[in-house]
């Protein structure tokens, strides 16, 4: 049985290792670095110049090995069901193409696969079974396998048969188990045996054997005897790999023993004749390459794979600190706590990760954030609404990184308010709506947003909403996507649906009540599409700062608030900024901001424009767009009693009793004056006729209807605005006239009045009195259940003006009045 299907078979079934590092010890002179852990159980991997390319089993991944993110995915052959492990990934001379194969567990339909690295289209090029390793030589396509579905058979070298017959013909015969193979500059070919009973050896076939056979059908098939010997091995070789400077390297393993990667020392013969450049405990497979490793420069690099272990880079040089991924945006409400954030997900020394230094150099708007930096963990609390640039430089080995961000924080919501979160308008994943329905406009919460939409052009201006997610593709066709890649996500998870505006035409929001509201305000921010033309430039627009990037740049929105067709006030809110002097502090709005519209005071409607320092002869070149979401206004607030109308006394006598109840209700969000008043009732209209003109309640109690000395009667009073009302109940007590000549009160008398504040009131009885003095308006200013006749009254502290005093006694109650100067 065959080396490779033990070795594979045996992991799959024993799972012989756990995912870990540090699994590879470079020997001296050497460096490794450790990459794409977060990628479980790589199998086959190749890399070329600008691409790193590798198999999980589930899918191929293309990744960019300096930067080591992932750029795209090939999945797997749709037509391909059987449990396989991938054998090997070959890359094209000219990048162009990924060579595929696969063989399953039974060894009965092991295929390969050439997948276009442009457009990702796999097509199936032979059937092989048993394929271990691929090179190119030439036109032709070489491959290491066994051919043959009995796993005794000896490993072969064969050229691939693409033409659909599967007839690949035998160029040189290996013997043992299967093993990679490699090409030189020059076309010489090397192998190195892997064999559990003979000796094992590198060998090559210099390239013009290879040209004989494989130029001519009919030749004798290669033998090892054919090779020059380089160098004995002291167990099998699992594959070989020739660098950009025809430099032989090899991966060898033993069972329970040290796994070696070496390097031959351009010495031919019997013996040792190679250098050990690592060594591991765990099983090594394919050994790639890229650049000369023997030249310290980063990039020039061996890599190999450790059984279920992230990809190890073998090197001579020294990396420097790098940007594995880019800092997160930060955002959080005011008072929040930010983190902790780990740096070392971000920026690593990839050789030299211990020992690392992060400092935080520039904060743009120390306000937003209080940060601070404890080893590798960014901690700290948003501060104030806003968004504020951040750089961080992480420093190790006399080589140093900068990574920036930005960090938004949010105002907290005010309670009770009426917010357009988009949450109930439904969209499936990734999609949006643009008005090509022709309703012309879309409801969310108490607001109307308006859309108009040419079907002739398919073209749309005003309102749009949606959930796209698209934050890298630049123009056009990115017009519906938030530049944060979702919609604000507020105090609940609402479906991410927000709203987008285009100002190639007005842009209107109304309210559904059809009544004025005072507007809280909202949470901006760029669209996609917006954002990358002000940060690269397109075929219209530049990119904001110029060149040298100290153009004085600006980008910004302008809300109107309006209230019966004219503007209220208006507020600006710049969504880029280049115009400072301190190039650090230039910004692009990369968050959710709060726009503070609070200024506008109370409004029927919402209109928006745009502004560009970037224009031409048609416009604005900056392309029209910003996102909004949560919208907030204050609920139209109810008229209330600010100053309660107290109970009332008058002389039932017909005369007209004039009370000022200007401040009686007052509105939250209104003018006073707006307020409507009336009477709402009156629980005895015989006895008391009760108006209201304007500002003033006119009381006259009638005389002849009045049947007891002294009544009450209730009246409420009625302040209302915009379809809300308040209430106030006052009591008002009639008195009956005096007309006896022997009662007491008839003798009762003010002096001096007018007063200039201090009076006395006088009876001829000297008896105790029962006094309470109102202002006009009704207000109790005085009272004293115990006057002694002759005793003054104070009001100097009171206004100037005419009051009621009311004196009783056991007889009855008279009012009268008196007039201060």
């Amino acid at each position: 049985m065959k080396k490779f299907y033990l070795i594979l078979s045996g992991l799959i079934l024993a799972a012989l290792s756990a995912f870990g590092q540090s699994y590879l010890n470079p020997q001296e002179g050497h460096k490794v670095a450790y990459f794409f852990s977060d990628i479980d159980h790589i199998q086959t991997l190749d890399v070329g110049t600008e691409f790193f390319y590798f198999c999980d089993g589930d899918t191929i991944y293309q990744a960019d090995p300096d930067q080591r993110l992932l750029s795209n995915k090939y999945g797997l052959p749709a037509d391909y069901n059987l449990l396989t492990f991938s054998s090997f990934l070959c890359l094209s001379p000219d990048e162009s193409t990924l060579w595929a194969a696969y063989t399953d567990l039974d060894n009965v339909d092991a295929r390969i696969y050439s997948i276009d690295v442009g457009s990702g289209t796999w097509s199936l090029e032979a059937r092989m079974p048993a394929n271990w390793d691929l090179a190119f030589w030439n036109d032709s396509i070489l491959v290491s396998g066994l051919n043959s579905a009995d796993f005794d058979s000896p490993n072969a070298i064969y050229v691939l048969d693409t033409s659909g017959g599967d007839q690949h013909r035998l160029i040189i015969e290996t013997g043992g188990s299967s093993a990679g193979l490699a090409v030189d500059s020059h076309g010489d070919l090397y192998f190195g045996t892997s064999s559990f009973t003979d000796p094992n050896a590198l060998y090559r076939w210099d390239s013009a054997q290879l040209a004989a056979v494989i130029e001519s059908p009919a030749a004798a098939p290669l033998q090892l005897g054919d090779a020059v010997k380089l160098s004995d091995l002291p167990t099998g070789a699992y594959d070989c790999e020739v660098d950009a400077a025809d430099n032989l390297v090899f991966t060898m393993n033993t069972w329970g023993g040290t796994q070696v990667i070496g390097s031959w020392n351009n010495i031919s013969g019997d013996g040792y004749n190679y250098d050990t450049l690592a060594t591991s405990s765990h099983w090594l497979d394919m050994v790639k390459s890229r650049g000369d490793y023997t030249v310290p420069i980063a990039g020039n690099s061996l890599f190999t794979l450790g059984y279920d272990q992230a990809v190890a880079d073998l090197h001579t040089g020294d990396y420097p600190p790098v940007l594995i991924a880019p800092l997160p945006v930060i955002t959080g409400y005011e008072s929040d706590q930010i983190g902790p954030l780990d740096l070392s997900l971000y920026m690593t020394d990839l050789d030299d990760p211990d020992w690392f230094d992060f400092v935080l150099t520039y904060i743009s708007e120390p306000s937003v954030a209080t940060l601070s930096i404890e080893g590798a963990m960014l901690t700290g609390s948003f501060g104030l609404a806003g968004q504020a640039n951040l750089a961080i430089v992480a420093t190790n080995a006399g080589g140093s990184v900068r990574a920036e961000t930005v960090i938004g924080t949010w105002p907290e919501a005010e309670a009770g308010l009426l917010v357009s979160t988009f949450g109930e308008l439904s969209l499936d994943p990734e999609s949006y709506w643009n008005g090509s329905d022709e309703t012309g406009e879309f409801t969310s919460g108490p607001a109307r947003f308006f859309n108009a939409y040419s079907s002739e052009y398919f073209t749309w201006s005003g309102w749009a909403y949606s959930n796209t997610s698209d934050v890298s593709t630049a123009g056009f066709t990115n017009q519906y996507s938030a530049f944060t890649g979702e919609g604000f996500h507020g105090p609940e998870e609402y479906n991410q649906v927000y709203a987008v505006s285009n100002l190639y035409g007005p842009s209107l929001i109304d309210f559904t009540a059809e009544k004025a509201h005072a507007v809280d305000g909202f949470f901006v921010t760029n669209s996609s599409y917006t954002a990358l033309s002000m940060l690269e430039g397109d075929m219209f627009a530049k990119a904001f700062g110029g060149v040298d990037g100290s153009d004085p740049d600006y980008f910004k929105l302008l809300v109107w608030g309006m209230a019966k067709g004219k503007a209220t006030d208006s507020v600006e809110f710049h969504l880029a900024d280049y115009r400072f002097d301190n190039a650090a502090e230039d910004y692009i709005i990369k968050t959710w901001q709060w726009v503070d519209l609070s200024s506008l005071g109370k409004v029927d409607s919402l209109m928006f424009g745009l502004e560009s320092s970037d224009n031409s002869d048609w416009g604005m070149n900056t392309p029209a767009y910003f996102c909004l979401d949560n919208l907030m206004v204050h609920p139209d607030g109810a008229p209330y009693v600010a100053n309660p109308m107290g109970d009332l006394s008058i002389i039932s006598n017909d005369s007209a009793y004039v009370f000022d109840i200007s401040e009686v209700f007052s509105d939250p969000d209104d003018a006073d004056s707006a307020i409507v008043k009336a009477v709402k009732s009156n629980s005895n209209e015989d006895i008391l006729s009760a108006s209201i003109a304007g500002d003033e309640l006119t009381l006259s109690g009638r005389y002849s209807s009045l049947k007891n000395v002294n009544e009450e009667v209730e009246l409420v009073l009625e302040g209302s605005l915009g379809g809300l009302a308040a209430l106030d109940t006052v009591l008002v007590s009639l008195e009956y006239p005096s007309g006896i000549e022997d009662d007491p009160l008839a003798h009762v008398r003010i002096y001096p009045n007018p007063s200039q504040g201090q009076f006395v009131i006088g009876s001829e009885s000297g008896e105790v009195l029962d006094v309470s003095i109102y202002s006009i308006t009704g207000t109790k200013v005085y009272i004293n259940r115990h006057l002694l006749s002759g005793e003054s009254i104070d009001l100097n502290a009171q206004a100037a003006g005419a009051y009621i005093v009311r004196i009783q006694n056991r007889s009855g109650v008279i009012s009268k009045m008196i007039q201060i100067q």
